[in-house]
């Protein structure tokens, strides 16, 4: 007869790292940024966004994918 405990070891579980945890607002604007509907402010196009979490910023970092420069955090 083999034993299944009804819980994982805690060596095998998986924590979240500060970088992969998103409020709601984060998300949503990780979505629209997912789907191209966050515009660039300077030349118009399409937007990218990626959470960063440093020493002294945390949250969503908005780049242009055309390249003209333009980033928001």
């Amino acid at each position: 007869m083999n034993y299944m405990p009804e819980t994982e070891p805690e060596s095998v579980l998986v924590k979240p790292r500060p970088e992969d945890i998103l409020t709601t607002m984060e998300a949503e604007i990780q979505q629209l940024a997912d789907r191209g509907q966050l515009p660039c402010p300077r030349c118009d196009q399409t937007l990218s966004a990626e959470k960063v979490v440093c020493d002294v910023y945390e949250g969503i970092l908005l780049t242009c994918l055309n390249g003209c420069g333009w980033r928001e955090a």
